[in-house]
């Protein structure tokens, strides 16, 4: 689990990256080299050389563009990653709220079990109220992601 860790304004692929602490600044150097000598993004050259796996590159992807991953939230920061999916604080831009966003893992979404068993989690928190139970606002699919927003 990485901890929470809120991202500069300078927000390149490499730059959150090196923040998230995924890559060292050498490592970094050294695609920013290839990438420019090869005409290739920060992202594929990672991928090529194993330094990142899917799941980081869409970690630090999803941190670049944090108000297009899913409409009407605007992700902030990341908070952990478990064997089923991300978790990140976000910003509920209709009620300006701030929100767990939990997703499930790119590589887990042609899984129809570990799509199941998220939607059955998404609908038993629903339906708990407790007052130390987080409680669930919002649950959806968008742009082939699955989410649940929680308190």
């Amino acid at each position: 689990m990485v901890p929470n860790r809120r991202i500069s304004p300078r927000r390149d692929f490499l730059s959150v990256a090196v923040e998230l602490s995924m890559l060292t600044e050498q490592a970094a150097r050294g695609v920013e080299l290839e990438s420019a000598d090869h005409g290739l993004a920060a992202s594929k050259v990672v991928l090529q050389r194993g330094l990142l796996n899917p799941v980081q590159v869409d970690i630090v992807e999803t941190l670049l563009s944090p108000d297009q991953v899913i409409p009407g939230f605007e992700i902030l920061e990341l908070v952990g990653q478990g064997g089923m999916g991300v978790v990140y604080r976000a910003r509920q831009q209709s009620l300006d709220r701030t929100v767990a966003l939990k997703t499930v893992l790119i590589n887990q979404m042609a899984n129809t079990s570990v799509l199941a068993r998220f939607e059955q989690e998404a609908v038993t928190v629903g339906r708990l109220r407790h007052p130390h139970i987080v409680a669930a606002y919002d649950f959806g699919k968008h742009g082939g992601r699955v989410y649940l927003s929680m308190e």
